[in-house]
This record gives C-alpha cells, sequence and structure tokens, in this order.
C-alpha cells in the first residue's frame, strides 16, 4: 500500500505513519507539497491514498474520504514530567494551550522543523534539561511505546481537555471502492446505530436504545416519536429532525442517507432514531443500501412496532387461540404513491411468517406448493431470534426441511420464524471488525461504559459485569457461557482479583479464560500476579 502525506508537520507525519503501520503493516509514505500533485497520483492510481489536515472541500466526483481525530481514546493532552529545574516546557504544535500553560512557568520551546525529532527531546528529558514534554491525544500512545526504556521511568500527567475545544483532524483521501483503504474504514469510522423508537411512549423504547443515545454524537431521528428520549442524547451532540409526515418532510430521503454518511465519514457516532421498529415501514433498506456503499459499519436495535402495540392496547390480538392463527400485514400505498391492489393475487406476493414451525416445516411446505407455490420458491428459518445465538438457514420449500434438520433435537431445538417469500434472499452485510463477537467487560460503571462503547464501534455484542450490580446467579452465569466470549476486559484491578479468584475457585483452571485485555498498566500488574499476561 502507498499513502501520500500531505501539509503535515513531524508530529502529524510521526502519528499517521505509526498508526497505519500499527493497523495495516508494510506501507510506502510519500510526501506531497501540492495538493492536486497528491489528488493526480490518486486518480491515476500511483498512491492508494492521501492524508492531510487541510479542511475537506469537493475533491472529484470518483474521489472518497473520511477523517479521524487526534485525539480519538486520548481525549486528553500528556504531559512527560521529567527532572529539570528550568520550567523548559516542549509542546507539539497541536499540544493544548491550557494544557501547556500548567507547566509552562518559564520558557515554552515548540516543536519546529529545526527541532522536531522525539529522540532528541526524549534525551532532553532524561538528562534533566526539560522539565515536561507536553503531547496531544493518541500520539501518547505510540511514543510510550517507542521510547518505553526512557519515558517507562519518568512520571506521567494526563490533562483532560476542555469540552469547548476543536479537535484536530486527518483527512484520508482515496479513490472510490479502493479496497486497499475500504477494509481500513471500520477502524476509523464507528458503527452508525439505527434504533427502534417504540411507538408513542419512550418507555416503549429498548434499553439497548437508550443506551446507545447516550453515546451519539449526532443524532438524526424521525417525526412520530415521544421527544423525551431526546434527553438522552449528551447536551454537545448534534440532534437532527428528518422526520416525514404526509407531504410534509424535514428532509428527502436521499438527504437522509447523505447526512448519515457524511456525518459517519467525520468520524462521528451516528444514531438514526426511527419511530416504531426501523424494519417495518421504516426505510430501514434505503438508508442501509446507500451506507453499505461506504463500507460502513452499522447494527439494528429494533424497537416496538405499532403493530404490537395495537394489539397489546386494544385488546385485538393477532393471535387469539381458537380465532386466528397468524395475520397478514400490507400497505394499499404503492411505491411512489397511489393506490395497490389488495386482491388475493397482491397478498399471495406478500412474505408469510409462521411461528412455532421448525417441527413442521415440511407439513408446510407441502401445503404451500399444493396452494401453487413452486418448490423453489424461497424460506428461510430464523432460530433464537433476538438472542446472541441467532442464526438462519435459507433453502427453499423444497430443500429447507433437510437443511434444518441438523438443529432439530428431541430436547432443547431452539425456537424459530419459519418465512417464506423473495425477502428472505435478503441479508444485512457486516463490514464491523468484530462482527458480534461476544465480549465481556469488567469493571466500574464509568471506565465500563467507555470501554464498552468503544468495542461496540467495532461491532462486538458486549456483556457488562459491575461487581456491585451482579447477583451470584449472574456471575456464574457468566461463567458458564464463558467458553462464548472472545475477550474479557478489565477497568479496575478490584474487579479484576475477585473476578480471577473466583473464576479459579469454581473451574480450578485458569486456561479456560478467554483472551483477557486491560485498560490501563497498573491493571495490567494485577493481571500479572496471577501469572497471565493481558493480550495486546
Amino acid at each position: 500500500m502507498k499513502i501520500g502525506l500531505l501539509n503535515l508537520d513531524y508530529t502529524e507525519s510521526f502519528l499517521v505513519q505509526r498508526e497505519l503501520e500499527y493497523i495495516e503493516g508494510s506501507i510506502n509514505f510519500v510526501t506531497f507539497i501540492s495538493l492536486d500533485e497528491c489528488l493526480n497520483s490518486i486518480v491515476e492510481n500511483k498512491i492508494d491514498a492521501c492524508i492531510t489536515t487541510m479542511a475537506i472541500s469537493a475533491y472529484a466526483d470518483n474521489l472518497d474520504w473520511f477523517s479521524f481525530s487526534l485525539y480519538e481514546d486520548y481525549p486528553y493532552d500528556t504531559a512527560f514530567l521529567g527532572g529539570a529545574s528550568n520550567n523548559i516546557v516542549i509542546a507539539s504544535p497541536h499540544a493544548q494551550k491550557e494544557s501547556i500553560e500548567k507547566y509552562s512557568n518559564g520558557r515554552i520551546l515548540k516543536i519546529s522543523d529545526g527541532n522536531s525529532k522525539f529522540n532528541n527531546i526524549i534525551s532532553m528529558l532524561d538528562d534533566g534539561r526539560v522539565y515536561a514534554f507536553v503531547v496531544p491525544g493518541r500520539l501518547a500512545r505510540y511514543l510510550g511505546i517507542e521510547y518505553a526504556d526512557v519515558l517507562g521511568t519518568l512520571t506521567k500527567d494526563n490533562i483532560p481537555l476542555k469540552n469547548n475545544v476543536s479537535e484536530k483532524k486527518f483527512n484520508v483521501i482515496f479513490k472510490e471502492n479502493n479496497r486497499n483503504i475500504l477494509k481500513l474504514i471500520p477502524y476509523f469510522i464507528k458503527t452508525v446505530t439505527f434504533i427502534g423508537a417504540g411507538t408513542g411512549d419512550a418507555n416503549l423504547c429498548t434499553v439497548s436504545g437508550i443506551e446507545a443515545l447516550k453515546s451519539a454524537d449526532i443524532c438524526l431521528h424521525d417525526s412520530l416519536l415521544d421527544y423525551s428520549l431526546l434527553d438522552h442524547v449528551p447536551k454537545n451532540a448534534r440532534i437532527i429532525n428528518v422526520g416525514k409526515r404526509y407531504h410534509k418532510h424535514s428532509a428527502e430521503q436521499p438527504q437522509i442517507n447523505k447526512l448519515i454518511v457524511e456525518y459517519a465519514k467525520k468520524g462521528l457516532r451516528v444514531v438514526r432514531l426511527k419511530s416504531g421498529d426501523p424494519s417495518i415501514f421504516g426505510r430501514l433498506a434505503e438508508e442501509i443500501n446507500y451506507i453499505e456503499k461506504f463500507h460502513i459499519p452499522y447494527k439494528v436495535i429494533p424497537g416496538l412496532s405499532s403493530l404490537n402495540a395495537m394489539s397489546a392496547h386494544t385488546g385485538i390480538v393477532l393471535t387469539r387461540r381458537g380465532v386466528n392463527r397468524g395475520f397478514c400485514v400490507m400497505s394499499p400505498i404503492k411505491h411512489g404513491g397511489g393506490f395497490a391492489p389488495v386482491d388475493s393475487e397482491a397478498r399471495k406476493k406478500l412474505p408469510m411468517v409462521f411461528f412455532m414451525g421448525v417441527r413442521v416445516v415440511d407439513k408446510i411446505s407441502k401445503d404451500l406448493v399444493k396452494e401453487g407455490y413452486t418448490p423453489q420458491t424461497k424460506a428461510a428459518m430464523v432460530f433464537s431470534i433476538g438472542s446472541r445465538d441467532e442464526f438462519i438457514i435459507r433453502g427453499n420449500l423444497d430443500n429447507i426441511k433437510e437443511k434444518i434438520q441438523p438443529y432439530i433435537k428431541k430436547e432443547h431445538t431452539p425456537p424459530g420464524l419459519f418465512v417464506v417469500g423473495d425477502i428472505t434472499a435478503f441479508e444485512f452485510k457486516d463490514f464491523s471488525l468484530l462482527k458480534q463477537k461476544k465480549m465481556l467487560v469488567a469493571g466500574n460503571r464509568k471506565r465500563v461504559n467507555s470501554i464498552t462503547v468503544r468495542l461496540m464501534d467495532f461491532g462486538a455484542s458486549v456483556t457488562l459485569y459491575r461487581q456491585s450490580f451482579v447477583d451470584e446467579g449472574v456471575f456464574y452465569g457468566i461463567f458458564n457461557e464463558i467458553n462464548k466470549y472472545g475477550a474479557v476486559a478489565f477497568s479496575e484491578g478490584g474487579v479484576l482479583d475477585s473476578f480471577v479468584k473466583t473464576f479459579i475457585d469454581y473451574f480450578n483452571d485458569i486456561t479456560k479464560l478467554p483472551h483477557i485485555f486491560v485498560s490501563s498498566e497498573d491493571v495490567a500488574e494485577h493481571l500479572k500476579s496471577f501469572g497471565i499476561t493481558p493480550s495486546n
């Protein structure tokens, strides 16, 4: 892979190169001094992408872009403190003024082209010529790795940024559909979350939906929802009404699609809050089809639809025993407006859903074939819907029985919905890095929530373990399913001690633990006391 660097100083170039090498490995970097030269090199396939801090503008019709932040995952400046008494402070050009002033009672020496080699600065710290070296955001991560022998012996001070401090952005420009760059996108673009708000009452939104709202940077919401749900969105997040009512649209669908992609590519955590359930007449497929073109990862949190609420609130129970065994749902309005037929021929084209049909799928299929459906009519069985063990088997009326047979047992056959119709051929694509891998996060509330949000950005399915909130039954329930977890992450040493000791007592075999990740060196030391080295 070949990457161009445009208008980056030494600090920025160092950070970008380490960031990409950490992810991809071997990359050739080329420095450009002209935007036109850089863009032409992309168009002519001489380089895969160009990275610059220059403001994004309209580049070219066949070029795409995304941004990532200097402060992502490291929302603070870091000061490495030496033993000097002369108060000389060295700071990168992007370290925040507030951070520098904390240590700058004396002279401030800024990094420049003539004094920018980090090994020179580290040696000045080490021999006492400099009091502090202040670096911004994630740069400290790579300096800490490369100069661990010196920096590891110094005092480190993390300095939180003020909310109004603007973040430094790196813009990645590349040719559309460049596979080398598309595979990097899930590392930088956060998962877009589609949330079902429920119908009418905020209490009908799921806990998962509300938790996702609490982490939003951008919330694009529909009109038909309880607006008190927006109280869960952070105060510094942007809330945009894109709702559509009859002949009154706050935003047209193509515009909504573009907004989702635009904000995601800026490195923001986008939440699309849709009324009811997003998959029932919610134009979810249209929005997902659009963002899939850009390989942006996403997930869907279902909500209670008006169908559910109608049945529960009016007594018109859709599956009343002795009266009806199912129901048909359709719209009398066709695409683009106008009346669409609702006669028997139109209804026959609708997908059908059969509850409790796992063991009699062959009988259902035979009845449908007798009614005129072809044996090749598409069908699918969706098992364990909504659980972490959900999976789907696709086929047709002629072979679906044979395909699901391995999952039918005398005991513990998973529950499933049998779906018949062309719609079963469609599926969502998963571009996320972790692809719903099950992760356990243990620690105290604030730090657990922070780790959880980042894992969910990468597409993980997260179970939280907060020691003070989990009873014994839940605790041992986690142990019994530990083989299903891809990893365990700990944010607190005390919680790690309690968890691992109890695990050893329970299993008498510490090797049954999955990969373990920790949030800091202090927690790593707790883990090493058990003879375990944390995963990288």
